[in-house]
């Protein structure tokens, strides 16, 4: 819809313009809205992230439970609590989440394979992936090409694309599907050369079947020393968290050791290796050094990066209630100017986003007991700070630190890049710029530290349920997949640089930008050939533009709809071959870049043409031509 933001007189004011700007058959086809708040042909409303619901990611696998202590003794999926689930559903709806960045930081991998955000990319963007995968199904309604979203999403480039939890979960949930299937994860042939850790000469029988990949489940073994954990006054929290995320290790058959064939990672092991292949094909040309064949260290890998990715899913969900939500004014989709303009002026602006209004009980008492303070939100004064992440030469911010204001929001102006009259005539192109704005948390030190001490305590917790014989080999599997989280953590209490302090407050924009490619310039005349012929619309600019403008008031009358009749006349302006006189250069680019929108716009979709005429004086621009030109008049113009 119409941007309701703006005073109703103002809206108005910008529809009476585009319906004179147009012609007098779009202004009678809008006589019956004018005064109204909102039009028929304003943009469909289109939400701006993914709709899901509980009984959705129940459905895609992920088991949802009351609270902490209900979370089954041997849980073969993704477990969450109520409030995280909802955190994860609001989030979703927001469109907002983790940058592929950010979750390769967290979860990262050998350079030489996949990182994890193309193994996201390639999971929501492959059509021919094996088995079934419902969560894929779900979460790639969120990044489909629609009315808000003009281009398809750039897959090639994951690292700038925004990842809520929810889609990462069902990520996480669909390969742990697939690893629990019948077939997956066979029992290898002790034989098999780097099948895995041996038990050591004398250990019992039930110490040897332990170190059987398909046989050893931490949620079984007993713990070895965990009584310090246990008696802890927070020991609910932590183990709520162990148990999830021993679910995700244990499934995924990360301890205690190594897969050697492929083959007896099963169904498994044939969607894992679809997954790495597509994610190879995208990274090609983009990123170097990646392996080419996928073998089983690959795979093995991979499993201890989806743990990671696993679980800070877990993590961020249950230590996270507030994201920030940017969105770009004053509309999503803006154009470089037309020279001499500087260029065209935007905002960005972020406001908070409670994804839930509670916090876990449990984890509320023990933040208490701990005298660790439940963040509060944001507040006036505050500093934030701004960065582009992709699209440096589309726009420029005025400033990379600002205040949040007294309305809980913070605001930062930009400015598109500008191009000349001639190069305006070129090519289209339309790309996204994309930022993030984070608001460090100084005033929670104590409550991210507990954070961290808690999933510290989970790998302490993980690693006495393992045979002592295979704990050194476990260990480098937990540091692996644990450390980069508590890292994360730590460093949102450091105020650390970069992308792994997840707990700040941050959030993350868009905006869609226009501009051109420069005209291919004309062929060199054969040899013996005119060197001067000439031009189809022979005369100088204002004798072609006055014909084009007779054509298209000739053909007004007849024309089924006044989009369509644009398209027809916008191309008659493209097809003139003289330049314009520099004082005319950006009146004459300005009209025939309204004529493009109207010539791709409808009666159900003219929000990008009120947006133009809101941001560009089309109305100056259509008289300083025609009159300069003496055209000649097209009817209601």
């Amino acid at each position: 819809m119409l941007d309701t933001s703006r005073p109703a007189s103002s809206r108005k004011a910008i529809m009476r313009r585009a319906r004179s700007a147009l012609v007098a058959l779009v202004v009678v086809a809008l006589l019956s809205v004018s005064g109204c708040t909102s039009f028929p042909w304003s943009k469909p409303v289109a939400s701006a992230g993914l709709d899901l619901t509980r009984e959705q990611l129940q459905s895609a696998g992920i088991t949802i439970v009351a609270d902490e202590t209900a979370v089954p003794d041997a849980a073969t999926s993704l477990t969450v609590t109520e409030i995280q689930a909802d955190r994860m559903i609001a989030e979703a709806a927001a469109g907002v989440g983790r940058t592929g960045a950010e979750l390769d930081a967290i979860a990262p991998v050998d350079p030489s394979y996949p990182r994890m955000s193309y193994l996201l990319a390639a999971y929501l963007s492959a059509d021919d992936l094996p088995g079934e995968h419902p969560g894929a199904d779900l979460a790639r309604g969120l990044y489909a090409a629609n009315d808000e979203r003009p281009e398809p999403t750039d897959w090639t480039h994951p690292e700038s694309i925004v990842f809520p939890m929810a889609v990462v979960a069902l990520f996480v949930q669909d390969l742990m599907t697939a690893a629990t299937a019948e077939g997956s994860f066979e029992a290898q042939d002790p034989a098999d050369e780097g099948a895995g850790p041996s038990a050591p000469p004398g250990a019992t029988d039930a110490a040897r079947s332990a170190v059987e990949p398909a046989s050893f489940r931490l949620a079984e073994a007993a713990p070895q020393a965990s009584a310090d954990i246990i008696d802890s006054p927070c020991s609910t929290v932590t183990g709520f968290i162990s148990k999830t995320i021993q679910a995700v290790f244990d499934v995924l058959r990360v301890i205690p050791g190594e897969i050697s064939k492929i083959s007896p990672l099963g169904i498994f092991g044939v969607l894992l290796s679809a997954l790495v292949n597509h994610a190879i094909g995208l990274a090609q040309g983009v990123v170097e050094g990646l392996v080419s064949v996928v073998t089983a260290p690959v795979l093995n890998a991979l499993r201890i990066g989806l743990s990671g990715l696993g679980t800070a899913s877990l993590v961020l969900s249950y230590f996270t209630n507030e994201r920030l939500v940017v969105k770009p004014g004053p509309a999503d989709h803006t154009a470089f100017s037309i020279d001499p303009d500087p260029g065209t002026k935007g905002t960005f602006t972020a406001s908070t986003l409670s994804l839930t209004k509670d916090w876990p009980a449990a984890l509320v008492d023990c933040a208490n007991v701990s005298g660790a303070s439940i963040p509060p939100l944001i507040k006036a004064g505050d500093p934030a700070t701004w960065t582009i992440r992709s699209g440096v030469t589309l726009i420029a911010l005025e400033n990379t630190e600002t205040k949040i204001l007294a309305d809980k929001t913070a605001v930062v102006e930009f400015t598109t890049g500008h191009e000349d009259a001639e190069t305006a005539k070129g090519p289209e192109i339309t790309e996204a710029a994309r930022v993030s704005v984070t608001v460090p948390r100084k005033e929670v030190g104590d409550f991210l530290d507990l954070a961290a001490k808690q999933v510290e305590n989970v790998k302490k917790d993980i690693l006495a349920k393992v045979p002592s014989f295979l704990q050194s080999a476990a260990s480098a599997v937990l540091n692996a997949a644990i450390d980069p989280v508590v890292a994360s953590v730590r460093g949102s209490l450091e105020e650390v640089a970069g992308e792994t302090a997840i707990l700040n407050l941050k959030g993350d924009g868009m905006v869609w930008v226009t501009h051109h490619e420069p005209k291919e310039p004309d062929p060199e005349p054969e040899p013996g050939a005119d060197p001067d012929p000439a031009p189809d619309g022979e005369g100088d600019f204002c004798t072609q533009f006055d014909e084009q403008a007779a054509i298209g008031a000739a053909s007004l009358p007849g024309a089924a709809d006044p989009f369509s009749w644009a398209a027809g006349f916008a191309a008659g302006l493209h097809s003139i071959t003289a330049t314009p006189p520099a004082e005319l250069a950006g009146d004459f680019g300005t009209v025939v870049a309204f004529y493009d929108i109207a010539a791709t716009s409808s009666f159900g979709d003219a929000q990008a043409l009120a947006d133009f005429v809101d941001s560009h004086d089309i109305d100056g621009a259509r008289v300083r031509l025609w009159a300069a030109c003496g055209a000649t008049q097209i009817d209601g113009f």
